[in-house]
């Protein structure tokens, strides 16, 4: 299993929001980490 740190770009920034894990493409989760979800940030609608 393979396990990927997802980062996005906000404002000139680097955010870490998540990890893509599984095998391959036909088994990949994205899961997002609790302290994106729980932040304020504006770019989660």
């Amino acid at each position: 299993m393979r396990e990927l740190k997802v980062y996005i770009e906000i404002v000139g920034n680097w955010t870490y929001v998540g990890t893509i894990k599984g095998k391959d493409s036909e088994d990949a989760v994205f899961t997002y980490v609790d302290e994106y979800i729980s932040s304020d940030n504006p770019c989660l609608l």
